[in-house]
């Protein structure tokens, strides 16, 4: 078999470190570094003055009463309650006393009570077909093929107490806080074969129009609504997630940061890998990573919340879910759990789909438990959890805030706030590092501002410091909000007429049917210009621009077949540029972008950045750098390595991805379900003059990342000349190709699963998941020999592919190394195979 001369494969590790072997051929795989977990230990709160206000008790609402929560009765630390059916929803009530469970095989709703530990009343429920939402006080259901009603339970004597027709026709979903006192919310209404609708806010005593209302256009968008099971509350009813997501201030709810699959905590949002403040900022930093991914899910009740966190011990064979537990909005666990039976199965690591593990994980620390429904869904595993005995034997220092910071003041008012701290090691000082003038923190943990009433910022930051009497410190930093304040401009409103559809609000678009077949190829199309007026536009800027030079690339000097690239940190994200030259690694912690130079074989340089969590993309000599927070876009040189230019971005929208052609001059295109025009989420920036392109796109053009929950992926072909985007995280994900023509692009899209879609370097070839297409999404084949995984080098008519975890487990490998074959386009016999290179695990483009 001939051997391939002058190729370079390099493979980022998780640890930091790119490993390199051999000269021009380059395959980019990386995993974000695996956060060392810190189990913290055994400590008691700090003394602190009772709060004045009722915040704690909307946060921990299981005061003294009919519903007051007990620990729950477990004769060891662990317990087993069989349920007569299997159940396939669950949600909380009674602010974490119960458990509600439907049955649909025996038309019931059981109720799992906490304090006995046992199921304590069965429900009648006419039909399979029911959606069901608690609060503190009340269950209501819903039963959409009965005449659309809804019924109101009471969780104290379990009796029926109301039945109302709902105010919104067709299938409909609801939630509600299960520890507040509503409102309950309804999202419906729907025509048919659509699934979006019309969001309601309804009081569950009445079931009247709630006295919250919703700020005007923060309506789910038509067509594009809830998948089942996506709408989601907060415990204490103040923030909703969705397609959208709402928060309440005072009596409005307002729409906050847009998080992709966010559940809903107190005062923050729980994400993948991540945690998000109301208005999108990153709390704290990244952890997990692909093969390490890390599922936060909110406790039922206080500070408290949890992460599912998966592990690959021994390699991908050896795969576990492990819990950790945390306290307000930290990343990082004050405590870890060994391996639960009942967590077993609910990853499915073949399709790497998880089970929502917010319907499966339940953390109730005023009951000391956790309950874990399992895959099966016939019982539920109770854990007993009492924190103070977990960190005790634990054995180790531990010093951490267990309370939630407020999260508005007002302008006239005196705002307070007292800190609840768990140290072992003794009373804590308390300083306040960064804050508003007037602020102080007290010896004891309460911060007072006296704020003034002409007080004009709208958002404050509050740092501070607590140091325990072992000297070990921790910062507690959190955002103020002034109530009802107008949100920055919306693009939805500030953009021209809708030239998609008439009589629609700009950026909503009429539903189509999620499988409409493409137009017949003879079909003739409308083009449609973005509307705007045209000193918006960099005048005559192309959507491809050709570089006046190119980089020379030349064969990697290595003195063996292998060797390792030392990082100084781990890497969050990489793109390639020089047209191939140049890795360009992000070190978030580093906050710098660190340049591979394939020519040297080592780190040439390294770049500051004024952000953590940046977009880049680069070509063949200019990188481009988007800061989010302060929505600005920098251009740097990859010859002299100066920042060229910095300017604000031309679109108020939120953008998601940047990417742009490595052998091209620009565009830079920025990709966001609010960006662009009609259903083509997508801007393209001149990188000379930082101004948007003009672009036209055929009527009805893209379907991938059009859904705000589901922001597309975008590759771009060396040349820029193929687009290829897909929807992470739906299924099927679609494939969408792109071909620039001129300053038009063509859309072609279709309906069905290939995973990833990226162009090679002429943009005649789109390597997917499921195999190789044209660049009009049309298949040529399934792969190399059948291969799922294909990846195109950066430069030639070379492909790599590489085996999925489903095709090494059906060919029972059980080496850890994967192997690579090197393809030539046309050949269906790979010209080379390297086997068990090291570090490159199952593929994650």
């Amino acid at each position: 078999m001939p051997l391939v001369t002058g190729v370079l494969i390099l493979v980022l590790l998780g640890g930091g470190a790119l490993v390199l072997g051999g000269g021009y051929l380059i395959y980019k795989h990386w995993k974000t570094a695996n956060t060392n977990e810190q189990n913290l230990a055994a400590g008691k709160e700090s003394p602190a003055p009772a709060p004045e206000t009722d915040r704690l008790q909307e946060q921990d609402p299981s005061v003294a009463g009919p519903l007051a929560i007990k620990t729950t009765p477990l004769d060891g630390d662990q317990a087993t309650v069989p349920l007569a059916a299997p159940a396939d929803e669950v949600c909380a009530g009674g602010a974490g006393r119960f458990l509600i469970l439907h049955l649909p095989t025996l038309h019931q709703l059981a109720i799992f009570d906490v304090n006995e530990a046992r199921i304590v009343k069965s429900l009648p429920t006419p039909d399979d077909d029911v959606q069901f939402a608690a609060d503190r006080d009340d269950l209501v259901v819903a039963l959409p093929s009965n005449g659309s009603v809804l019924q109101r339970w009471s969780l104290t004597t379990f009796e029926k107490e109301a039945v109302a027709a709902c105010p919104l026709p067709g299938r409909i979903q609801l939630a509600m806080g299960s520890g507040s006192n509503g409102p309950l919310v309804l999202v419906g209404g729907a025509q048919p074969g659509q699934t979006g609708g019309t969001l309601k806010l309804l009081d569950p005593k009445t079931f009247q129009e709630s006295q919250f209302q919703v700020r005007e256009n923060s309506q789910p968008l038509p067509g594009y609504g809830i998948p089942v099971g996506r709408l989601h509350v907060s415990a204490d009813g103040k923030v909703i997630t969705g397609p959208w997501n709402l928060a309440r201030q005072e009596n409005t709810y307002v729409p906050i940061a847009t998080v992709p699959n966010a559940l809903p905590a107190a005062d923050f949002l729980c994400g993948v890998d991540q945690l998000w403040s109301l208005d999108g900022k990153v709390l704290g930093e990244t952890v997990g990573g692909y093969g390490h991914r890390v599922w936060f899910v909110p406790g039922v009740q206080g500070p408290y919340f949890v992460s599912v966190n998966e592990t690959r011990e021994g390699g991908w064979q050896n795969l576990s879910l492990r819990l950790g537990v945390h306290v307000a909005a930290n990343p990082h666990p004050v405590l870890t759990f060994p391996q639960f039976d009942a967590l077993k199965g609910l990853m499915d690591y073949i399709s790497g789909q998880p089970q929502p593990f917010e319907r499966h994980v339940f953390l109730i620390p005023n009951a000391k438990l956790l309950a874990v429904l399992p895959l099966t869904r016939d019982k539920l595993v109770l854990y007993r959890f009492d924190l103070d005995q977990l960190l005790d034997k634990s054995g180790n220092d531990s010093l951490f805030v267990t309370s939630l910071p407020p999260s508005i003041f007002k302008p006239g008012e005196t705002f307070t706030y007292d800190l609840a701290v768990r140290s072992k090691k003794g009373p804590v000082q308390y300083r306040l590092e960064s804050g508003p003038a007037g602020m102080a923190v007290s010896s004891t943990g309460r911060v007072v501002w006296g704020v003034p009433a002409g007080f004009a910022e709208t958002k404050v930051t509050v740092i501070l410091t607590l140091q325990d009497t072992g000297g070990q410190k921790i910062t507690h930093t959190f955002q103020l909000t002034r109530p009802n304040t107008p949100p920055a401009q919306n693009p939805l409103l500030a953009s021209p007429p809708n030239p998609w559809a008439p009589g629609l609000p700009p950026n909503v678009f009429p539903p189509r049917a999620p499988n409409t077949p493409p137009a017949p190829e003879s079909a003739p199309r409308t083009w449609y210009p973005v509307q705007k007026p045209a000193g918006d536009f960099a005048r005559g800027a192309p959507l491809v621009r050709t570089p006046a030079e190119t980089l020379p690339i030349q064969p990697a000097p290595l003195q063996e077949a292998r060797a390792t690239v030392a990082l100084p940190a781990p890497v969050r994200d990489v793109c390639v540029g020089g047209g191939g030259r140049f890795l360009i690694l992000h070190l978030p912690s580093q906050h710098q972008l660190a340049v591979f130079d394939v020519n040297q074989a080592r780190i040439v340089k390294y770049l500051p950045m004024e952000e953590d969590h940046i977009l880049f993309a680069a070509g063949m000599t200019k990188l481009m750098v988007v800061l989010p927070e302060k929505h600005r876009v920098q251009r740097w040189s990859l010859t002299s390595w100066e920042c060229e230019a910095t300017a604000a971005l031309p679109m108020t929208a939120k953008v998601h991805t940047a990417s742009m052609g490595s052998a091209t001059e620009g565009a830079l295109i920025l990709g966001g379900p609010e960006l662009g025009h009609g259903p083509l989420p997508l801007c393209f920036l001149d990188i000379q003059t930082l101004k948007e392109v003009a672009v036209e796109a055929q009527a009805g053009a893209g379907q991938a990342g059009i859904i705000q929950d589901y922001p597309g992926a975008v590759r771009v072909s060396a040349n820029g000349q193929t687009i290829g985007t897909w929807n992470a995280g739906l299924h099927p994900s679609g494939l969408e190709t792109i071909t620039v023509q001129g300053n038009r692009v063509q859309v072609t899209y279709v309906h069905e699963e290939a995973g990833h879609v990226i162009p090679g370097p002429d943009g005649r070839t789109v390597f997917t998941g499921s195999g190789l297409y044209t660049s009009d999404a049309k298949k040529i084949s399934a792969g190399a020999q059948g291969a799922l995984v294909t990846l195109p080098a950066l430069e030639g008519n070379y492909y790599l592919s590489l085996p999925t975890p489903l095709t090494r487990f059906l060919g029972n490998r059980q080496d850890t190394g994967t192997p690579v074959a090197i393809y030539l386009l046309g050949n269906t016999q790979p010209q080379v195979t390297l086997d068990n290179l090291e570090g490159l695990d199952t593929p994650n483009p």
